[in-house]
């Protein structure tokens, strides 16, 4: 008996020796899990709250003022930026960031004749534009050809007649793309990607 007793006492101390090691292994997952999400969120990734319509309807801003209501998106800091994705951006002199589409990459040459939007003299066909917002009225439906500089873009809002862009305020230095959006948190804590 006193084997038996022997056997089952370093029985039990195998499985204990087992779980401790599980449950450590679990834990260490968990830890590494949550510190890389940290350092994601902190220096790959950022959410923004889009504000007013200049994105519709691609991206809803709610309220104009109302920073809570409009649509969340998340940034990636390191994205490859080109012509069509949809940018955050940090442009000196405004209060908030401003979310548009990028449009000219340097050295395109963007143009609107009476109301159309020409980029390297090609007329751009353009789904997420809403039928109303096609023809370019506001604030003018012509712009004379400009040169998107070098390490420039040229961005307008989606919401093209509604939209304070760079026909606005110039083409941007790509120093001030907060980064490329490249998803949308949506209210029943699900997400689409861009």
């Amino acid at each position: 008996m006193d084997n038996n007793e022997y056997f089952d006492t370093n029985d039990k101390s195998s499985t204990r020796r087992k779980l401790f090691t599980a449950v450590i292994s679990l834990a260490m997952v968990v830890l590494l899990a949550f510190l890389t999400a940290s350092l994601i969120k902190t220096y790959v990734t950022e959410t923004f709250t889009v504000d007013g319509s200049s994105m519709n309807y691609t991206l809803s801003g709610g309220v104009l003022g109302n920073y809570e209501d409009g649509d969340r998106v998340v940034v990636n800091h390191y994205g490859k930026i080109k012509r069509g994705c949809i940018v955050v951006l940090r442009i000196e002199g405004h209060a908030n960031a401003l979310v548009k589409r990028v449009i000219g990459m340097a050295g395109d040459r963007i143009k609107i004749i009476s109301g159309v939007l020409y980029v390297n003299d090609v007329i751009q066909d353009e789904d997420y534009v809403a039928p109303e917002n096609k023809n370019i009225v506001n604030p003018s439906s012509n712009m004379e050809e400009i040169t998107v500089s070098q390490d420039c873009v040229f961005v307008m809002g989606d919401n093209r007649n509604g939209s304070s862009d760079s026909r606005d305020f110039g083409e941007v230095p790509t120093s001030q793309i907060a980064g490329k959006v490249f998803m949308i948190l949506l209210e029943n804590d699900g997400f689409k990607f861009i």
